[in-house]
């Protein structure tokens, strides 16, 4: 669970967290959930690693807690991925509560485990 925003702002910000997968692990898939229903701010979710980035993937339904949309998936390999959460401007100042589900996966879509870190804080 994650928090984007502040109650003076309804500005865009980012999370942005460093997902390190071990071997055999081959790709990293995430999801986002807007759990904040008060806030129409959408969110959006992407994984990036060697100058790749996923297309964005928005939670298209504020505040439902359900992920909506396909999760972002990279596949390149062990190593470090950047996962970057993202509130787009709102008409509504506030701070706005999220569910991100980061797994890094083996070739048979297994989970494999993840070491997650934030790296921003917004």
């Amino acid at each position: 669970l994650g928090s984007l925003g502040s109650e003076e702002t309804a500005a865009a910000k980012a999370d942005i967290y460093k997902v390190t997968c071990p071997k055999p692990a081959v790709a990293v898939r995430a999801s986002i959930s807007g759990l904040t229903a008060e806030n129409p701010a959408r969110l959006s979710i992407q994984v990036s690693k060697g100058g790749v980035d996923t297309p964005v993937i928005v939670d298209a339904t504020p505040g439902d807690g359900i992920a909506s949309g396909r999760p972002a998936f990279l596949a390149k390999g062990p190593g470090v991925y950047k996962v970057k959460v993202n509130k787009e401007k709102s008409s509504v100042p506030g701070i706005v509560q999220y569910d991100a589900t980061i797994s890094c996966l083996d070739t048979r879509g297994g989970k494999v485990g993840a070491k997650v870190v934030i790296k921003r804080n917004q």
